[in-house]
């Protein structure tokens, strides 16, 4: 790490510590189980957005810390991967593809409302994106807490059986291009 010592600073090995510590006391014990189950258990979420893991990287008013900061996301993810299981790192890191559009892009009102819940860890954030006039799938959808979806263009996004959703899940979002987020898509 010594050739690039100059980008990190002081606070990012306080960020590198304060992961590391995370995945030592709240990965490491399950992820054996959690990887024979194909499966890791939704708290996890909760646990990390509680460490300020989720907010890295985004804005202090809405939850985050490090805003803009690209080194303590990159010392996170590192000590992240010590846990020596890419799904669980992509798994938590979901709302880093889905989360930025929303915050750059949506009303403030959406803005407010939809990521401290996903900085929190009490929802879930993913991207969805598609060929216009492609319907996607999620065939493994089962009864989980809300997981919201962003769709951005002329995209319909929907499960494969809308009832195999729990009822608080979005089944399905269409945003037209060039169109905000609706206040319904957080459920």
């Amino acid at each position: 790490m010594s050739a690039y010592q100059e980008y990190f600073d002081p606070s990012h090995q306080l960020v590198r510590d304060s992961v590391r510590r995370f995945v030592e006391r709240e990965i490491l014990p399950g992820i054996e189980q959690w990887e024979e189950a194909e499966h890791f258990p939704r708290e996890l979420y909760l646990k990390a957005g509680a460490a300020g893991i989720l907010g890295i990287g985004y804005p202090e008013a809405l939850g985050g810390s490090h805003e803009g900061d690209l080194f303590a996301k990159v010392a996170a993810s590192e000590e992240l991967m010590r846990c020596g299981s890419a799904g669980v790192v992509a798994g938590l890191g979901s709302l880093d593809i889905g989360l930025p559009p929303i915050v750059k892009w949506a009303r403030p009102e959406i803005r407010a409302r939809v990521a401290p819940q996903v900085l929190s860890g009490e929802k879930i954030m993913a991207l969805a994106v598609t060929e216009p006039g492609v319907v996607l799938t999620w065939p493994a959808c089962k009864p989980e807490p809300c997981v919201m979806a962003t769709v951005i263009g002329s995209v319909a996004a929907k499960p494969l059986s809308p009832a195999a959703c729990a009822p608080t899940t979005t089944p399905w979002l269409y945003v037209p291009a060039g169109r905000a987020l609706p206040a319904s898509a957080c459920c």
